[in-house]
């Protein structure tokens, strides 16, 4: 054959290739039931989700888990959570405060294999933080002026943080960088009446 010339596959050739891609097929099928994905011939995990039954992620959170109502932390749902996480961690913030990053909730030492927080809960065997209203635990929404945007951010985490830690939220993040094997976000809206 000549420098620049393309051979045409042969019929061996062309056989090997459609078996490449009944396997490839194959491979889809059995791992449909597990939290993978095929896209463009390549096998993906999903990514970590965090959600809640109370407001869609954008939306608008009720009255109820605010300042203006019970004050109570809405219910969180968690999915494909990555293997190898030893722990997960919830911090809840306010970008839009005049004191930037306003925390309203900082919660760690969550079970990985959690799948859901209930309404008005601290999940089993994790420690929270005191918020930036001064208290241990959830703190509502309650922007003094306007719309505020409220961030749930979790981590997954390839350790387990001390029981006994005193974090603020800048001394959780320094303490976690490198730790973190993913992160989802879940934000929503608040302004009060």
């Amino acid at each position: 054959m000549l420098v620049g010339e393309v051979s045409t596959p042969s019929r061996c050739c062309e056989r090997n290739i459609r078996n490449s891609i009944l396997i490839i097929k194959s491979i889809r099928w059995k791992v449909a039931d597990k939290n993978v994905f095929y896209s463009s011939n390549l096998l993906y995990n999903k990514n970590m989700i965090l959600s809640s039954s109370a407001f869609q992620d954008g939306g608008h959170i009720p009255p109820k888990f605010t300042c203006d109502g019970w004050d109570v932390n809405p219910e969180l749902h968690i999915q494909y959570v990555p293997e190898g996480a030893k722990s997960l961690a919830l911090l809840v913030e306010d970008p839009d405060s005049p004191k930037p990053n306003f925390l309203h909730w900082l919660v760690w030492n969550i079970n990985p294999k959690t799948e859901f927080i209930k309404e008005e809960s601290k999940p089993p065997g994790s420690v929270e933080a005191i918020n930036g209203f001064g208290n241990p635990g959830y703190g509502g929404p309650c922007p003094h002026q306007g719309e505020h945007h409220y961030v749930w951010r979790l981590f997954a985490l390839d350790c387990i943080l001390p029981q006994d830690a005193q974090f603020t939220r800048d001394s959780f993040l320094e303490y976690i960088n490198g730790h973190i094997l993913e992160e989802a976000n879940l934000t929503a809206l608040y302004k009060r009446a």
